[in-house]
């Protein structure tokens, strides 16, 4: 569809899926891609594209003036809502009908209906975070209960991935979801920049048994207590 139409810009979300296809067609049109960017702009055709380096500590401008189409992913929820407004340029709608799509590279196996849950971790109002501090599958097995009882959905850092005690769709941070949540609970997270980035929250709740962690600093309320005797605590309480 890119070779057909030939856009001189691409973007797609910087989700767990355009993180995936992204590099995929970077490569096969030769072309290069900007990752994770934070803003955009246009110079003269030229994109603009600002993404977070150095653990966030700093933003790089990039572009690509000598290949086209210039590709990015863009980090989802930086940019507020525009108003959608009448006669403000022109917008075409391609229908690409890929049912007999064919490649030389691809072998449709099988097709697997996945069951989400009704709300994606993206579009969640509240977010219940656990990270390498849940110590056990016990303690997050009721941070799961605790989400439905609240109507919440459940994130989790890579540290936990990692460790395989969750799947990598509960990923937050920079290299798994973005997510801007009205309310953002930390259960056993210590606060790094790697996950923090990926939280776009001002109501950031934390509980953690070292009162020095990091997360404290960006939370607006904290708790210090032993993850083992607060869960239980707080699911009992719930369920009265």
């Amino acid at each position: 569809m890119i070779r057909k139409y030939k856009p001189g810009v691409v973007l797609l979300g910087s989700t767990l899926y355009g993180r995936t296809i992204a590099p995929w067609i970077a490569s096969a049109l030769k072309t290069g891609l900007t990752a994770d960017c934070i803003w955009l702009d246009m110079n003269e055709g030229t994109l603009i594209q600002v993404r977070p380096a150095f653990g966030d500590n700093i933003e790089a401008e990039i572009i690509c003036p000598r290949r086209k189409p210039q590709m990015a992913t863009v980090r989802p929820h930086v940019f507020p809502l525009a108003e959608c407004r009448d006669n403000d340029g022109t917008c075409k709608l391609v229908r690409y009908d890929v049912t007999n799509f064919k490649t030389d590279f691809l072998t449709l196996l099988d097709r697997i209906k996945v069951l989400e849950n009704s709300q994606s971790l993206e579009k969640a109002q509240i977010i219940f975070a656990v990270g390498r501090g849940i110590k056990s599958k016990k303690n997050l097995d009721m941070v799961f209960e605790l989400a439905v009882l609240y109507g919440a959905q459940v994130g989790a850092t890579r540290a936990l991935v990692d460790m395989g005690m969750i799947d990598r769709k509960y990923q937050i941070g920079q290299t798994g979801v973005t997510v801007k949540p009205k309310l953002y609970i930390a259960f056993g997270i210590s606060g790094c920049i790697q996950h923090m980035s990926g939280v776009l929250c001002n109501e950031i709740w934390a509980v953690n048994n070292d009162e020095n962690a990091q997360i404290f600093k960006k939370a607006t309320l904290g708790c210090v207590a032993d993850i083992n005797v607060f869960l239980p605590l707080l699911l009992n309480k719930m369920k009265e």
